[in-house]
């Protein structure tokens, strides 16, 4: 397990937060990609939601198929508010360990897309 983080760029703006992700380096690569349309309007619970970074996990050419969902996990910077995730069509809340450092660890499944937090 490899961890690559994600930060805001010039090419990613819309970033409010660095995220780091971990996979196998072996089976994935981690690709930033833009918010879908229309997610910064969305809220949770009618709060609005600060996203903070979005992503993909690309399986590489030689990678052998599993057959099974692929877990990994993010860390990222503890905030107010619920940790919640977009599965592109809903807004569900993402439970969390706090690692007591600043950070916190939710761990997803792959498919799982945008996280951030509600204020």
């Amino acid at each position: 397990m490899k961890k690559i983080k994600i930060q805001k760029t010039k090419d990613f703006p819309e970033f409010t937060g660095d995220i780091e992700v971990e996979i196998d380096e072996n089976q994935f690569d981690v690709v930033p990609e833009h918010f879908p349309p229309g997610l910064a309007e969305k809220t949770y619970k009618g709060n609005r939601v600060r996203w903070v970074a979005n992503f993909v996990l690309k399986k590489k050419p030689n990678a052998v198929k599993q057959g099974i969902k692929v877990k990994y996990a993010i860390e990222l910077a503890k905030s107010t508010g619920e940790l919640v995730y977009f599965d592109g069509k809903d807004i569900f809340p993402l439970s969390y360990t706090d690692l007591g450092n600043g950070n916190v660890r939710a761990e997803l499944e792959a498919d799982d897309p945008s996280a951030g937090w509600t204020p």
